[in-house]
């Protein structure tokens, strides 16, 4: 039976996975975009800078709620409302391997959102919502009574599972530490749980009563806390082991963990692309299968089944998060002393909020947070790596499965075995090769990826095994998410760079330049090209005092220089020694026409009508095939002169989505149009890639299962 079970599962992943890479789509959102509707309030979700949002369901569909923060709301969760709204898609991937927001939100059943006013509560509830909400918001109110600010925040994620109100800062830091795990409710929180219902029920004669209690109260806890993966993984499991005995069968780990996996894929099939579970159930079995095998040489049970559980989420861990961390037995072996006394007096304090047991709570909970912090500034304890291949992730579970089967006395099926491994090892090495940059270094092709970095700019250009970026993106208008960190940065090792030959920076605005903190940061870049005597900020002395540390040799150019790259050259044409004064970073951005063979394309930064007219008066050939059309399509660039004297055929811009300074203006948008240039955006489009060899003729194709523009143009020059 448990070999059946197994098997279906496995059976269920390879199906899914497969059916949504070929675009099935197994549920969406089919009713009306604006209107008036009913919903029932599942939960208050969490509250950004200007909006409070909730967890609504319309039917049986799961939506998120947004209303303004002076919008009336006089209900609760468990009550059912009525509001006039308009719907919100959620986005898809728009770089390659980029965060994918409309799958995250699929994995946790919610089809979107939607941005809601005119509340109107109506006169009915869900009583076993409501009930469940009450409970939620008393403990909640009793931590923030008793407890300071972070330890409140901290322990509503340890015991509710609420971690929305914890600082960024302090998720960064527990991240860095490796201890992400125990902001959120895990399997090993809920072994606490079972061991505190089994206390309270140890003196209940009736056994087979007693287990149903039991399965209630773990039913109605995974109602409180909300039904994420790891806990009902951990939870279904439990149930299954306590059925088991009352029916007199032998429970085993296989079945459980394939029944509750199973039980999930079919509630939800996207839930195999959640993160949170995949680390759930390999860590689970990471434990199972090696910790006892790991303590015969460290003899310690904490140690041995963190690096069991480490060594099976280490390569999903590198496929999504790109991050190798070495400190995570050391952050671990001391917080897994205090996790068990910090949940135990979590649940004490929320039934029995006196004094004594908070005053605990809260020094327990401090000590935590202090151990994250020292373990997270341990030099040289975390590394960047590019993304690994799917093949490379395979292997590596083929490499761990085949050696649980050896055999250590020496025998004949163990030589055989070793040999097999080492061949796989060899394979596993190759296997995360970049060909595709050998490929592009071998045939001299050209590659340039216009990133969608929201309202900035960012250009990846590859040529002969080099890798050259002009500018980084960075201001996305909230502090909470950092561009460089979490898209430049990904995507550079989703491509396979974990080394820039030369980045360039058209100047020093925060939508240009920030995300370079994140890029000179993580991995190693050559050289730093920047306008010579270009106008200075603090990001640019903040960007050159880094680079300065680390010995990144720092390249300025001005008007007349020319850098060469393989078969790449850039010409520099701005800026020159006379500088414009009047919107000074704008106006002296770095201006350069890139050549490869007879193609051309011509990057502006931010330059406006001041800046062109000073480069009209060169004596120069500005005709390029592509211009990145300066200042994001800005009403101030992009004069009638200026086009004239370019005659692009194609036009890029790169813009955030909804901007709020209406860029691109529609009036350039008329000018390019007018030239009967085609027009590529970021907004509309997501990641632009321009791909230049030789056995293309000119073509243009939009990949709208990937959401990525591909310009193919043949050597000859299209201009020609």
């Amino acid at each position: 039976m448990k070999r059946i079970i197994f098997s279906l599962a496995i059976f269920m992943i390879i199906i899914i996975v497969g059916l949504h890479k070929i675009g099935v789509v197994f549920f969406d959102y089919n009713g009306k975009d604006e209107g008036d509707y009913d919903c029932l309030v599942l939960d208050y979700y969490k509250e950004t800078d200007n909006k409070k949002v909730y967890k609504i369901r319309i039917n049986n569909d799961k939506f998120l709620l947004y209303l303004n923060k002076n919008e009336k709301c006089d209900f609760e969760v468990g009550d059912y409302i009525s509001f006039y709204g308009e719907y919100s898609r959620p986005e898809v991937q728009r770089n390659t391997g980029g965060f994918d927001y409309s799958l995250y939100l699929k994995s946790k059943k919610i089809l979107g959102s939607f941005n809601g006013k005119n509340i109107d509560k109506k006169n009915k509830k869900n009583y076993f919502i409501y009930c469940l909400g009450k409970v939620k918001r008393y403990i909640e109110n009793v931590y923030d009574k008793n407890l300071s600010e972070k330890n409140s925040s901290l322990i509503k994620g340890l015991i509710l599972g609420e971690n929305s109100n914890i600082d960024k800062e302090q998720k960064d830091i527990f991240r860095d530490a490796s201890l992400s795990h125990v902001l959120v409710i895990s399997g090993a929180h809920f072994s606490y749980i079972v061991l505190i219902i089994d206390f309270i029920l140890k003196k209940y004669k009736n056994k087979r009563k007693k287990e149903d209690i039991k399965i209630l109260l773990i039913l109605l806890f995974i109602n409180l806390v909300g039904i994420s993966p790891s806990i009902l993984r951990a939870g279904i499991m439990v149930i299954y082991n306590i059925i088991s005995k009352k029916v007199y069968r032998q429970s085993d780990f296989l079945t459980g963990i394939s029944l509750s996996l199973l039980i999930q894929l079919i509630n939800n099939p996207y839930v195999i692309f959640d993160n949170g579970l995949m680390f759930s159930y390999l860590a689970t079995i990471g434990i199972v299968l090696y910790s006892t095998k790991i303590k015969k040489y460290f003899k310690s049970t904490i140690i041995s089944t963190t690096l069991a559980a480490n060594l099976f989420i280490f390569p999903v861990m590198i496929y999504y998060f790109n991050t190798i961390s070495l400190n995570f037995v050391i952050s671990n072996l001391f917080t897994s002393f205090l996790l068990g006394p910090i949940i135990i007096c979590g649940i004490l304090a929320a039934i029995l909020p006196i004094k004594p047991i908070c005053f605990v709570l809260n020094i327990l909970i401090s000590i935590l947070s202090k151990i994250a912090e020292l373990c997270s500034k341990i030099p040289y304890s975390k590394f960047y790596v590019i993304t690994p291949s799917i093949i490379f992730v395979l292997l590596f579970y083929s490499i761990i499965i085949l050696n649980l089967n050896l055999n250590l006395n020496y025998n004949s099926n163990y030589k055989k075995h070793k040999k097999m491994i080492v061949i796989l090892l060899i394979v596993l090495l190759i296997s995360n090769a970049n060909y595709k940059a050998m490929y592009y270094k071998l045939n001299d092709i050209l590659q340039i990826n216009m990133v969608d970095v929201g309202q900035g700019d960012c250009c990846l250009i590859q040529s002969s095994g080099k890798s050259i970026l002009i500018d980084c993106g960075g201001s996305s208008g909230t502090s909470n998410y950092d561009v460089g960190y979490n898209t430049t940065l990904p995507y550079l090792l989703d491509k396979g760079i974990y080394k820039l030959n030369y980045l360039m920076f058209s100047h020093f605005d925060a939508d240009h330049a920030e995300g370079g903190l994140a890029i000179i940061n993580s991995i190693k870049v050559d050289n730093i090209i920047i306008g010579k005597k270009s106008t200075s900020n603090n990001l640019k002395k903040n960007i050159i005092k880094i680079a300065k540390e680390k010995k990144i040799n720092i390249i300025e150019v001005s008007l007349g220089d020319k850098i060469k790259i393989g078969k790449v050259e850039f010409e520099i044409i701005s800026p020159s020694n006379d500088l414009i004064a009047e919107n000074a970073i704008n106006n002296n951005s770095i201006v350069c026409k890139m050549i490869f063979n007879k193609f051309s394309i011509l990057f502006t930064g931010d330059i406006e009508k001041e800046a062109e007219e000073q480069l009209l008066k060169l004596n120069y050939n500005f005709k390029s095939d592509i211009l990145k059309v300066a200042h994001h399509g800005s009403i101030s660039s992009s004069t009638e002169e200026f086009l004239d004297r370019v005659k692009p055929r194609i036009a890029l811009i790169g813009v955030g989505k909804d901007n709020k300074f209406d860029h691109p203006n529609n009036i350039v948008i008329k000018r390019l149009e007018n030239r009967n240039c085609k027009i590529y955006r970021t907004d509309d489009m997501g990641e632009i890639m321009i791909i230049n060899p030789a056995i293309f003729f000119c073509a243009l194709i939009f990949a709208e299962t990937s959401y990525i523009i591909i310009v193919l143009i043949c050597e000859r020059s299209v201009n020609q």
